[in-house]
Parts: C-alpha cells; structure tokens; sequence
C-alpha cells in the first residue's frame, strides 16, 4: 500500500493502526459496562434505582418545551417498558436478560440524555439573568436530540424486549 515503505511514521498509516486497535477494548469495555448495569444495578434491588429515577425524570415535565415534552414523555414510557421486561426476564432467566444489555445501554443513554437535555433547555430558558441565545442554543439542541436521537431509542427498546432469543438461540458451533 505504501511501496517499500511500510507502516512508519510519514505515512501516518502506523497511527490508523494504533488508533484502529483501541476498538475492541472501547466494545468490550462498553459490554462490560451494560452488564454491570443489568446484574448490579438493575436486578440488585429489583429496579428500585431504576425506577426512582424514572419517577424523577417524569416530575420534571414542567416548564419542558412544548416541542420537546411529548418526544422526551414517549422516550420515557419506552425506558419504562424495556425495564419492566428486563425486570421479568432476570428473574426467570439471567442470560436472556444478560443477551440485551448493550441495547439496554444504549437505550437508557438515549433517554436519559434526552431528559437532561430538555431539562437543561427549560433552565436556561426560565433563567432571567442569562443570555437569551445561550436558551436559544440550548432549546435547538434539545429539539434536535428529541427530534433526531431520541428515535434510536424505540429501535433499541425492541431489541431489549425481543432480541434475547435470537442471540442466545444462535448456534455456537457457527461461530
């Protein structure tokens, strides 16, 4: 690819391949974190944490943009419903509730981020003593995540809730 030259340093191919190896170690990190949040955090208390904070997230519609609020109250219902199957799935059968956990990742980041996000825009936009672009940023940014992130969300929730069987009915000697 680099005539004689190789993988050195003036190509900067060596530094693609140094930075191409830190993938793995990101995913498994991430597989690793997904599992911590199913087993420990989860199941631990039988989704106590879980659901205090999804009873916080659904105290704070007020003063939510109302562009905003019915996106970030759907993200929330999901969230709720991809819990409530997690929580059925772990207590008859660990692997099935294990098999969807970096979905189950990626779908509390999407709404949660979301939620914060709103509620970031709603401060900044009661705030009397701040900058009225800096709302204004604040709310466009909000009303993008809502618009264009936050459906990723109901993608990854029909993973958690569906996609178990499929993964674990995979036969290992495919592999």
């Amino acid at each position: 690819v680099h005539g004689g030259m190789g993988f050195i340093e003036e190509t900067g191919a060596a530094q693609y391949f140094r930075d191409a190896r830190i993938a793995p170690i990101y995913e498994g990190t991430n597989g690793i974190q997904a599992i911590d949040l199913i087993g420990r955090k989860l199941l631990r208390d039988d989704g106590k944490a879980m659901r205090l904070l999804l009873a916080e997230m659904k105290a704070s519609f007020a003063g939510l943009d109302s562009g905003t609020r019915p996106r970030i109250e759907a993200g929330i219902k999901t969230l709720e419903s991809a819990v409530a199957s997690l929580l059925d799935k772990g207590k008859q059968d660990m692997a099935n509730a294990l098999a969807v956990a970096t979905p189950f990742l990626a779908l509390c980041g999407t709404e949660i981020a979301g939620w914060l996000l709103a509620r970031a825009a709603a401060a900044a936009q009661a705030s009397q003593s701040g900058d009225p672009a800096f709302g204004r940023a604040k709310l466009a940014t909000a009303r993008f995540f809502a618009e264009n992130i936050l459906p990723e969300g109901e993608a990854d929730a029909a993973l958690v809730t569906g996609g178990a069987a499929s993964t674990l009915g995979f036969p290992v000697d495919a592999f």
